[in-house]
């Protein structure tokens, strides 16, 4: 078993610009964690940037991290502009989205 933590659980310090999330990789080797669970948003830094991305596995290389997962929210069923089932075009979207993440997490 590895101990770790998830992004979300300092969501508050990366939304505060307390660090970056290469910043909380080194925070988490720094105080005996072994894994870090992404989850964005993580503050201002962009995932959606390649360079931000490598950047963030580069770390997490250099500094023995584990990167263990990559966990976003997505609903395919309720919560359309009119507050019940989806539209067929808002679930497109959110279908979008969602592969747009998993390229993300790739």
């Amino acid at each position: 078993m590895k101990i770790g933590l998830s992004s979300y659980s300092i969501s508050r310090a990366l939304r505060a610009g307390d660090f970056d999330l290469p910043g909380a990789i080194r925070w988490v080797a720094e105080n005996g964690g072994e894994h870090l669970e992404v989850v964005p948003p993580c503050g201002t830094f962009d995932l959606k940037k390649d360079e931000n991305i490598e950047l963030v596995k580069k770390t997490a290389s250099e500094c023995g991290i584990a990167l263990s997962s990559y966990t976003i929210s997505a609903n395919f069923i309720t919560g359309g502009s009119d507050g019940h089932d989806l539209s067929d075009e808002e679930r497109a979207a959110e279908v979008a989205r969602v592969k747009g993440e998993v390229d993300t997490a790739a």
